[in-house]
C-alpha cells in the first residue's frame, strides 16, 4: 500500500505527534509499505527523502506550501492520505481536502482533545471541512468523545497510538532500595499541569510516613520552566524534588528502571504517550480519569484513575505507604501487555484505511486547477 502520512510539525520537532507519526512510518515500511512522509516543520540537518518539507512560515504552511501539497496529492498515487490533526493543523486538513478532490481515501487522526462548552462550536465549523472529506479518528476513547461532540454527533473511530512494551521494559532488574521514586514525564506547559503536580508531591509528602525516603523527577522542558524550578524553592520541596529537563528515550528509559510510581496530572490528555511507556516498564501509573490513559490503564490494576489532585495525592500515598501492593502492581504490569502494541495499531490502521476507501467522499463541486490522477485499475 502506498501511503503518504500529513502533518504539521515533525521530526526534529519533539512531541507525541511528531514521535507517533515517525514510528508509525516505520512500522509500516517494516510491514511492507510505500511510506511517505508530508510536514511544514523545516527539516533536519540530515534529511530523509521519504520526508518532504513544504514552505512554512513559524510552523504554519505558506501558499506555495499548500500548492506544493495539493500537486503532491495529485500526482502521488498514493492509496491512502492519512491526516494527523492537533486542534488547529492547516496543512493536514488541506491534504485530505486534496485527497477528497483526487478520490483518494483519506482519513484524518486527531490527537489533541477538542474543548467542550463555548469553544467547543468554533472548533467544530473549522473542522467540518477536513472531517467531511476524511474518515475521523482519534487516539483514544475520550478523544474521540470530545470529536464527536465537536463534530455534531459525527461517529468518530479511535485509532490509537501504539507501543512496542519490549523497548520500555527494564534492562536491568529494578534495586531494592528504601528512596521510593516517583516520576513525571511532560511539556513544561499549563495544559499538562507541572505547577498542581508540585502541589500533589507536598501532600503526598504529607500522607507518607516521614520515615520512608521519597525521591521525585520531573522530566521535560517548556514555557513554565522556570515558574517551575522557583515553585520547587518555594514550597520546600528543593531536597526530593528534581526537574531534569528534557531527557533523550534512552535516558527516561533508564529513569524509569530506577522509579516506583508515575503520576499523569494532565486533565486533556489526548492519550499520554509518556504513561503508556511508564506502564511498559512497570511503573503503576496513576492519572485523571477524563483523559485517554484510561483506554491502557486498568483502575486499580494497573494503576488508578482518579478525578482531582486531592485523589491522586491520596492514592499516590496509598500506595507508597503499602510496598507490597506497589512491588505486586509492578510485576502485573511486566507481565502483560497493553492493548495497543504496534501489531493491534497497524491493523486498526488498515481497518481504518479499509473504511475510508468504502466511504470514500464525494469531491465538492468546485474547479479543480490541480492535474487529477489516472483512472485506478
Amino acid at each position: 500500500m502506498r501511503i503518504l502520512h500529513v502533518s504539521d510539525c515533525y521530526l526534529p520537532r519533539l512531541g507525541g505527534i511528531e514521535l507517533q507519526v515517525h514510528d508509525l512510518a516505520a512500522r509500516q515500511r517494516q510491514a511492507g509499505h510505500d511510506v511517505q512522509i508530508l510536514t511544514a516543520t523545516p527539516p533536519a540537518a540530515d534529511p530523509d527523502a521519504r520526508v518532504r518539507s513544504v514552505p512554512s512560515l513559524r510552523g504554519l504552511p505558506t501558499p506555495a506550501g499548500l500548492s506544493e501539497l495539493a500537486d503532491a496529492v495529485a500526482v502521488g498515487d498514493f492509496d491512502v492520505v492519512h491526516g494527523h490533526s492537533s486542534l488547529v493543523s492547516p496543512l493536514a486538513w488541506a491534504a485530505v481536502r486534496a485527497a477528497q478532490r483526487h478520490r483518494v481515501p483519506a482519513v484524518l487522526t486527531m490527537h489533541s482533545m477538542a474543548p467542550t462548552g463555548l469553544l467547543a462550536g468554533p472548533l467544530g465549523r473549522l473542522l467540518q471541512p477536513a472531517a467531511d472529506a476524511a474518515l475521523p479518528t482519534a487516539v483514544s476513547t475520550a478523544a474521540a468523545t470530545a470529536l464527536h461532540r465537536a463534530l455534531d454527533e459525527r461517529p468518530v473511530r479511535v485509532l490509537p497510538n501504539g507501543i512496542d512494551p519490549a523497548r520500555w521494559r527494564p534492562r536491568h532488574a529494578r534495586l531494592d532500595t528504601p528512596v521510593l521514586t516517583i516520576v513525571s514525564v511532560m511539556r513544561l506547559a499549563a495544559r499538562k499541569r507541572p505547577l498542581p503536580l508540585l502541589e500533589m508531591l507536598v501532600r503526598i509528602r504529607q500522607l507518607v510516613p516521614a520515615d520512608q525516603p521519597l525521591r521525585a523527577v520531573l522530566v521535560g522542558a517548556g514555557p513554565l520552566q522556570a515558574s517551575v524550578r522557583r515553585s520547587i524553592d518555594a514550597l520546600g520541596l528543593s531536597g526530593w524534588v528534581t526537574l531534569s529537563g528534557r531527557l533523550t528515550r534512552s535516558e527516561i528509559q533508564h529513569l524509569y528502571e530506577q522509579s516506583d510510581l508515575y503520576l499523569a496530572p494532565a486533565r486533556l490528555e489526548s492519550f499520554g504517550i509518556a504513561a503508556l511507556e511508564a506502564r511498559c516498564a512497570g511503573l503503576p501509573v496513576i492519572a485523571m480519569s477524563e483523559g485517554g490513559v484510561g483506554d491502557f490503564i486498568a483502575d486499580g490494576t494497573d494503576g488508578f484513575l482518579v478525578d482531582s489532585d486531592d485523589d491522586m495525592a491520596r492514592a499516590g500515598a496509598a500506595l507508597l505507604r503499602s510496598p507490597a501492593r506497589l512491588r505486586q502492581m509492578q510485576r502485573h504490569l511486566l507481565a502483560t501487555e497493553p492493548p495497543v502494541t504496534w501489531p493491534a495499531v497497524l491493523e486498526a490502521c488498515l481497518e481504518a484505511y479499509d473504511a475510508a476507501a468504502q466511504e470514500r467522499r464525494p469531491a465538492p463541486a468546485v474547479r479543480d486547477t490541480h492535474r487529477r490522477l489516472p483512472a485506478r485499475r
